[in-house]
């Protein structure tokens, strides 16, 4: 019998065209190996259980279309989903065959867990909509500030999977550029598990931006690549809904400060 793999899915959001796609999650000022994997890295470890071979497969969800203009035109979270389901087909397909790539991972003896970013995000449920369709197991999907997460389909399943949905209070590119109207409920994926945004200017791990230089500052682009970003997520696992007043709008946890909304 073959040892369980545990396949972490990164599904990038937009790009300019990095490839490999592994690229996308490394931050720009990464030199040595150990920086440019670093992300992956944590990744690797959030999601590592004993007994289990760790694969990691990278995925474009950009749905690029040649020029900016075109993909913010033409490419809704709807889109984006269906796009996704559409891979997840070829993939499983492929999966399935007898190539050697194939032969790497036991379908029947394998656990996928996903990491999406940005528009990654409604690209990514479109795959995990297809593989639950096909009985395939999806543990967990972290989604990292997630575009169009209100537009976002999300497929019910016999199967649970849970989902954290973690962003930044002060990403200006989900709240003012992307949809200017982008507030509340908007900002998050229906039914999924979790939704926090870290508030910034209480947190050690991002730069404190002065109100005049934070248009300069990607706060859109730290959740992809800062290895913090999974220890915030465990901390925010471990927050529970019974520490929390009706009228609380933040919680501080091991430093940590979240905007924190517990839904289901």
């Amino acid at each position: 019998m073959s040892q369980h793999t545990n396949l972490i899915i990164f599904v990038n959001g937009f790009t300019h065209g990095c490839s490999p796609f592994r690229e996308y999650w490394m931050k720009n000022s990464a030199k040595t190996d150990e920086e440019k994997n670093e992300f992956v890295s944590a990744a690797n470890n959030y999601f590592n259980e004993e007994n289990q071979t760790l694969v990691n497969l990278f995925i474009d969800g950009s749905c690029r279309k040649g020029s900016i203009f075109n993909y913010i035109g033409f490419t809704t979270a709807r889109k984006r989903f269906k796009l996704g389901r559409n891979f997840g087909k070829v993939w499983l397909e492929k999966m399935q065959s007898t190539t050697a790539e194939s032969k790497k991972i036991d379908l029947e003896n394998c656990t996928l867990n996903f990491v999406t970013h940005s528009m990654g995000g409604a690209y990514g449920e479109g795959m995990i909509s297809f593989l639950l369709e096909n009985n395939l197991k999806v543990n967990k999907a972290i989604h990292l500030s997630t575009a169009d997460a209100f537009y976002i389909k999300v497929v019910n399943s016999s199967e649970k999977v849970t989902r954290i949905q973690l962003g930044v209070d002060r990403d200006w590119t989900i709240k003012r550029y992307a949809d200017p109207f982008t507030r509340g409920e908007k900002l998050i994926i229906p039914t999924v598990d979790f939704y926090a945004e870290i508030i910034a200017d209480h947190q050690p791990m991002i730069p404190n931006v002065s109100p005049k230089d934070q248009i300069k500052y990607n706060y859109h682009a730290w959740t992809k690549w800062d290895l913090k970003v999974f220890e915030a997520i465990k901390t925010l696992e471990t927050i529970q809904s019974k520490e929390l007043k009706p009228k609380d709008n933040s919680v501080t946890k091991n430093e940590y400060q979240f905007r924190f909304v517990k839904v289901g």
